[in-house]
């Protein structure tokens, strides 16, 4: 079974090419009677749906904030919401690879950013400039 891992992560690397339906059909005939081969593919299938999905999470947080990261420090709510540095709240924002994995926030951290939000969006409303 690793040989045909291998052999689907080529096939998959073919995706958006010329020839991406020609490697496609010639891979998908080449196991259509086995089906234990047809039972690990559908699971890398379902693997790769989930990460894409994962990923997609961790670029939609980058997405959210886009504007919110020109308006609001984010220095300022890396060291007065979670006592850490900018580049540590950065690398969770931007998915930035740590230690060999993608870092992110855990459900603890995204509720605390998402207070420090909502706080900063308090205190910036109820501040009126008078002459």
């Amino acid at each position: 079974m690793e040989n045909l891992k291998k052999e689907f992560k080529a096939v998959m690397a073919h995706s958006g090419k010329e020839n991406e339906d020609e490697v496609l059909e010639t891979f998908c005939l080449k196991y259509e009677n086995n089906e234990e081969a047809k039972a690990e593919i559908a699971k890398l299938i379902k693997e790769g749906i989930v990460e894409a999905g994962k990923q997609i999470d961790e670029i939609g947080i980058k997405i959210q904030l886009k504007e919110v990261m020109e308006m609001v420090s984010l220095a300022y709510i890396a060291r007065h919401y979670f006592k850490k540095t900018k580049s540590w709240l950065s690398q969770r924002i931007n998915a930035h690879t740590v230690n060999g994995k993608p870092a992110k926030f855990t459900d603890d951290e995204l509720k605390t950013f998402n207070f420090a939000l909502k706080d900063i969006g308090k205190k910036i409303g109820s501040i009126s400039v008078q002459h």
